[in-house]
């Protein structure tokens, strides 16, 4: 974007900033399609940014699912809870390593564990709708 100065209806010169055309996103397109031909249907495409967090999804249906989570949060296994949610997330590269070495640090106490619970209630009911 390229800053412009103009006046507004007061006369008070301000800077805006003039919106090109996505000249960006047309060279990005054609890199990724150089990569992956058939766009997000690619079969590379699909084993390197999307099977793993398939599998991570289904992981965590089956540890974490509504009815387990509820199970566990009823009899107040916060620990245990955070453990399933790191144990999923350590088999893929959802986060960076610096938030992965956080999120472990964090869950050591169990009011980190607790509030980890928290968050997944926040991102669960977000995503249950």
């Amino acid at each position: 974007m390229c800053p412009k100065r103009t006046t507004d209806s007061s006369g008070q010169g301000r800077n805006f900033r003039r919106h090109r055309s996505a000249i960006g996103s047309g060279k990005c397109r054609r890199k990724f399609l150089r990569f992956f031909p058939q766009g997000f249907h690619d079969e590379t495409y699909m084993a390197w940014e999307r099977t793993y967090k398939v599998i991570a999804h289904h992981e965590w249906d089956r540890l974490l699912s509504r009815d387990n989570y509820a199970s566990l949060l009823r009899n107040r296994k916060f620990t245990e809870i955070a453990l399933r949610a790191i144990r999923i997330e350590a088999r893929t590269n959802l986060i960076f390593s610096f938030e992965k070495m956080a999120l472990r640090d964090a869950v050591k106490s169990a009011a980190g564990s607790q509030a980890i619970c928290d968050w997944i209630i926040q991102f669960s009911l977000w995503a249950w709708r």
